[in-house]
């Protein structure tokens, strides 16, 4: 048995208990109450652009999911939404208005409150370029260009200057790993900006 929508596919109803990942239809503008409660082989999820609201406790208890994007479509979120997502990392939220209540995330001990990140704190980070589609992180100076959206919820960048990057990067004591792990973090956050304006 698989997801149950109402007959329009506009209300995600109820998920079956053994999904794994899943990429929410573009017709869809709300989740339900309780829609994904206790997925526990959640892993990751993809809402897209267009939804609006979140019922209350749409994922809790989901224990596998690790991050969450809302699109800047959603403006409305229940009580407990994720509560209990114990192995959540990293939440962001591109409604540039978005209000969080600590009820939101009770119980993830994984994620610290420096991950919960607005398109405010995402965007201010960053000297973006509209018209040449690009970006400059500005505690590193890494700058990513914008190349095409693949359609499957990832977007394909191109890094400018990646042996210069590497250098400095290494000149200022960061190991091969933190170096690593840097542009890993750098290209997420692009990416959000990325889809936020185009």
């Amino acid at each position: 048995m698989g997801v149950e929508y109402t007959p329009d596919k506009r209300i995600l109803l109820k998920a079956p208990q053994n999904l794994e990942s899943y990429y929410i239809p573009n017709s869809v503008v709300s989740i339900s109450d309780s829609a994904f409660s206790n997925v526990t082989s959640l892993e990751y999820i993809k809402i897209p652009e267009g939804v609006c609201s979140i019922g209350e406790s749409a994922f809790q208890g989901c224990s596998n999911l690790k991050e969450i994007i809302l699109p800047k479509s959603v403006i409305q979120i229940g009580k407990h939404a994720f509560c209990g997502c114990t192995q959540l990392e990293n939440a962001t939220f591109l409604y540039q208005n978005i209000s969080l209540n600590d009820e939101l995330f009770k119980d993830c001990p994984a994620l610290k409150k420096e991950r919960i990140q607005t398109y405010n704190s995402v965007i201010s980070g960053w000297m973006f370029d509209t018209e040449n589609r690009s970006g400059t992180h500005k505690a590193t100076g890494i700058e990513l260009r914008y190349c095409y959206d693949n359609e499957d919820g990832t977007i394909r960048t191109e890094l400018v200057g990646y042996p210069t990057h590497v250098s400095n990067l290494h000149a200022q004591g960061y190991s091969e790993e933190e170096i690593h792990a840097t542009f890993r973090e750098i290209g997420r956050e692009f990416v959000l900006i990325c889809k936020s304006l185009y």
